[in-house]
């Protein structure tokens, strides 16, 4: 059976990978397909379908829509939009979104929205979102579909207009919006919100919502409130805990959550977009381990052992700190390794001295081995 996705198709993104199998959606429009086996020379349709996802972006107007097959499809040069940069909409499921840079679109950056339909299993990670004329990323049931399974990590998302993410009781025409089992994790959020109002993670006015955890993430210098719930959202249902907060507002509905950290987080250049951590940032291994993703944006393994007291933790944010390697310096001139040893110590194992230190450059050159 073939099974197909559908994408709104407004983006703007670069070294794309992503993998989705959906439920059916309703049509809109004209109708388009791409599937792994398709040729951009054909027609678009279900029996020949295009082959790649950037002449579905080029061909499509407002009010179509096209199914993508299940499979990998890889963009290398961006392709651009006026709208929403990715949508995941109305009965999609089983689906991965990953490794895509949105950015200055003028609506949202990626977009989880079950409209009417059931849509659930969708994990979003090792996305770059910034710059967007609305919300970075924001997960929304507009017309009453349930919307569950969606979990979201390892992103980077900074400098956008509103929300850095935003779950979302759009719109009112339905009574309820139901959405369950939402796990936002390991994230950074940097300096979102242009003024007057804009922030980090953002909880709106749902008495619908139910299971969401937030966990790992880091919230730093968002304009309004770092993390933000409304009122009626039922806090027994809620997880917050373990995120690092940084420029806390004391705005209506925002909180710290349980085990906060608090502090600069040390990236490496912000205003560069490097949210790698410094050493010494409080950021490193103060993390839960709690559904903690296995690795980090850079795809290094979590935990590793960023503080150096020989105990693995988990960091905050979307970066794992990684201890490199560095040559030890010896009476204030750093010794060199050759390239071989070729000679024997007349005395047994010849030892050279390899310093650990703070940092993510690592020992470039030979393999060291021991020689007896």
């Amino acid at each position: 059976m073939l099974i197909w996705a559908v994408l709104a198709i407004l983006l703007a993104f670069t070294q794309t990978a992503f993998t989705l199998s959906p439920e059916t959606v309703a049509r809109q429009g004209n109708v388009y397909y791409v599937a792994p086996t398709g040729h951009d020379s054909n027609p678009g349709t279900e029996t020949q379908p295009w082959r790649t996802i950037q002449k579905a972006a080029r061909t499509l107007t407002s009010g179509e829509t096209v199914y993508v097959r299940a499979g990998i499809y890889r963009v290398h040069n961006g392709v651009g939009y006026d709208k929403e940069g990715i949508c995941i909409k109305q009965g999609a499921s089983n689906g991965r979104v990953y490794r895509n840079r949105v950015h200055h679109t003028d609506a949202i950056g990626l977009y989880v929205d079950a409209e009417d339909k059931h849509t659930f299993n969708i994990d979003v990670f090792q996305n770059v979102v910034h710059d967007i004329s609305g919300n970075g990323i924001s997960l929304a049931t507009e017309a009453g579909g349930l919307l569950e399974h969606i979990r979201v990590y390892n992103n980077i998302v900074y400098h956008n207009q509103l929300a850095g993410i935003w779950l979302s009781a759009c719109c009112p025409v339905v009574p309820s919006h139901p959405m369950r089992d939402l796990k936002i994790m390991n994230n950074t959020f940097y300096n979102n919100g242009w003024e007057p109002w804009g922030g980090g993670i953002g909880i709106d006015h749902n008495p619908g919502i139910r299971n969401v955890t937030i966990r790992n993430n880091l919230c730093s210098q968002n304009l309004s409130f770092q993390i933000a719930i409304d009122a009626v959202v039922p806090t027994r249902t809620l997880t917050v805990d373990h995120n690092l907060i940084d420029g806390y507002r004391g705005r209506e509905g925002e909180t710290y959550g349980g085990d906060p950290v608090e502090g600069n987080p040390l990236f490496v250049n912000p205003s560069g977009a490097d949210f790698h951590l410094q050493p010494h940032s409080p950021a490193i291994d103060t993390g839960a381990s709690a559904d903690a993703p296995a690795d980090d944006f850079d795809g290094n393994p979590r935990p590793q052992d960023g503080n150096q007291d020989r105990i693995a933790a988990f960091d905050i944010g979307a970066y794992e700190f990684t201890v490199g390697l560095a040559l030890c310096a010896s009476h204030r001139t750093l010794g060199q390794i050759p390239k071989s040893v070729s000679e024997k110590s007349p005395k047994g194992t010849d030892s050279i001295a390899v310093g650990i230190a703070h940092g993510t450059q690592a020992l470039g050159g030979p393999t060291l081995k021991g020689l007896n």
